[in-house]
C-alpha cells in the first residue's frame, strides 16, 4: 500500500516569485510537496524528509529559508481555491 505523505508551504511576496496579474505587484505562492512510499515511515523520518523538504525548495527556487513558511492543509486550501475563470498554471 502507497503512502501519500504532503507538506505546505507559503513563499512570501519578498522573495518575487509571484505577481498577482490584477495590480501586477509581488504576491505570495503557495506550494504543495508530495512524496509516495511503499513502506511507512515513522515519525523521526518524516520530520527528517521535511526539513530536506524545506531546503530542497530553497534550492530549487533560490529562495533564502526566511521567506519559506511551512503551513497547514488549510491554509494551502484557503489560498488556492481556483477561480473558474482563471487559467490553472502548473501540471493539470
Amino acid at each position: 500500500m502507497t503512502k501519500e505523505l504532503n507538506f505546505y508551504y507559503r513563499i512570501e511576496k519578498e522573495a518575487g516569485l509571484g505577481i498577482n496579474t490584477e495590480t501586477g505587484e509581488d504576491t505570495e505562492v503557495y506550494m504543495q510537496r508530495t512524496y509516495y512510499f511503499e513502506k511507512p515511515l515513522t515519525p523521526e523520518k518524516e520530520n527528517q524528509l521535511k526539513a530536506l523538504a524545506l531546503l530542497d525548495s530553497e534550492d530549487i527556487f533560490g529562495v533564502d529559508h526566511q521567506y519559506i513558511t511551512p503551513i497547514s492543509k488549510s491554509e494551502y486550501d484557503r489560498n488556492t481555491e481556483e477561480d473558474e475563470n482563471e487559467p490553472r498554471s502548473g501540471p493539470t
